[in-house]
Formats: C-alpha cells, structure tokens, sequence
C-alpha cells in the first residue's frame, strides 16, 4: 500500500550537526544530527546530494512529552508535511541527556494532504494502486510479482485474495519480504480494516479506512479512496486502534555525542550516556 514514511532500523550519527554517510538505509545516504539545546533535536537526511528529509524534537517542559515538526520527500514525489506527538513511557537512565527515554506515539497533527490518502482501482484480474505520494503498482490477484514505483525501499508487490472481502499485499525489497498488509472491506463497502505487518522493525499496526465516494459498482477494491490518519484518531478514541506498547520513531540511541538514526518509526529510545 501507499505510505509516506517507511520505518527502518536505527543507525548511530554524530551530533555534531554535519552531514555523515549511513549505510543500509535506502532512502538517505547521509545524515546530520544536532542537539540544539536540553529541549530541541535537529536532523537531516540526504540522498545523492539532496535534502529529503528534516525534522525537530522538543521536548516538552515537564519532560514528559515530545513535539516533532516533519518534512519527509524521501519517498514522494511531494514532501510529506506534519507534527506527531509522543508521551514518555519510559524515564530516562541516570546520566543520560533528557531525550533519553521510550515513547509512544499518540497523535499526528496538521498532516499534509498527500499522507492521508490511497486508492485501488480493479479491471479484471489486476488491481491499480496509487497515492498521492507517488507510490503504485498494478498487480494480478493470483499473487504474482509486479513492480512498485515511487518508493526506494519497495521494489515488488504482490497481492492475493485471501477471502470474500480480504486480500493480502505483500511487499519486497530485492527478495527479501518487508512488509505484509491485510485489507477485509466491510459487507456495504465502506470501511476497510487494515492489518500492516512492518518486518523490519517488527512492528504491526491497524487502523480502519472510510471510502471518500460513492461505493463501486464493478468490484469491491475499485475507486478506493481512504484518509487513513483520521481514522486512526477515531480508533484511539474508541480504544480499538490496536498500536504496540511501544512504537519505534527517528532515533533509538543517544550517548555523548552521538544519536542513533532511524527513519520514521515510531519510537524515541535512547540508552544511558557513556
């Protein structure tokens, strides 16, 4: 499916605020990390050459919350634009800097456009999906391979139907398997339940999509048009938004001069400074 931050595991930076090469990670090839003062993070990250994505951390005066302020174009053809507030789980170890810490996500604000939706669309055999963001495939429902555009740490996509109304993606960098999702569309077509099964961070996530139009009347996937992060702020308020105890954000690391960077996860853990 269309997404507009793919998660990925944590890599150690500098925080001397200059560019760093990383390695491993498909969408940046540097990145840069500064700790402005005890209550603001920066940090960049580029590839080939160029920026795609910037975000900045405060930390809430108590020190109980953080405030992170995004652009994310690493894979988009459009940045991706927005806030996403986390609350501490977790105190951070004696010594450490007051970043340190687990965190849980609990709410996105003032998202750009681009991030809130995605839609399929069928003829015959094959399904069309596309995003705002610049993500699509075109697949056959007998689970074969086809290629998928507009994301670097995405190449293949598959999808299969799995039951009247439930149909399985699944997603491949190389031929290695990155990501599962499992779409069922409820009986009257409005409401999709989605499953998504992120590998490589281990991280599953479920929210519910509402179709923006009119139910289709040649296939049940056909003109699909959902705003993902309304519902999840819906599911959270209903308390069936079933999110991990903890979810794994920018950064997993922090000790004395270095910060461990990971793209947009959803989990702020960092260890005691050494």
């Amino acid at each position: 499916m269309g997404s507009n931050r793919r998660p990925l595991p944590c890599q150690e930076v500098k925080t001397d605020g200059a560019y760093h090469s990383v390695s491993g990670n498909p969408y940046i090839d540097m990145a840069a990390v500064k700790i402005v003062d005890a209550r603001h993070v920066e940090s960049n990250g580029q590839k080939n050459g160029q920026l795609v994505y910037s975000d900045r951390i405060e930390l809430s005066a108590d020190g109980n919350t953080t405030t992170e302020t995004f652009s994310d174009s690493s894979a988009s053809t459009t940045p991706v634009t927005g806030k996403e507030v986390f609350e501490r789980v977790a105190s951070a170890p004696p010594g450490s800097l007051p970043f340190s810490g687990s965190w849980r996500l609990v709410k996105a604000e003032d998202l750009s456009d681009n991030t809130l939706t995605f839609s399929f669309k069928t003829e015959g055999d094959s399904v069309q999906m596309t995003s705002p963001t610049g993500q699509s495939y075109t697949a056959k429902l007998g689970g074969t391979e086809a290629p998928y555009h507009g994301d670097p740490g995405v190449t293949t996509a598959s999808l299969k139907r799995i039951g009247p109304n439930t149909y399985e993606e699944t997603d491949k960098l190389g031929d290695k398997v990155v990501g599962v999702a499992r779409m069922t569309v409820s009986a009257d077509g409005k409401t999709m339940s989605v499953e998504v099964h992120d590998l490589r961070i281990d991280r599953t996530s479920k929210y519910v999509a509402v179709k923006a139009i009119a139910p289709p009347t040649t296939g049940i996937l056909d003109d699909w048009f959902a705003s993902r992060t309304a519902h999840w702020a819906e599911n959270r308020k209903a308390a069936t938004c079933e999110w991990p105890p903890v979810m794994r954000r920018t950064s997993c690391r922090l000790h004395w001069g270095t910060l461990s960077y990971g793209r947009a996860a959803a989990q702020l853990s960092r260890d005691q400074a050494q």
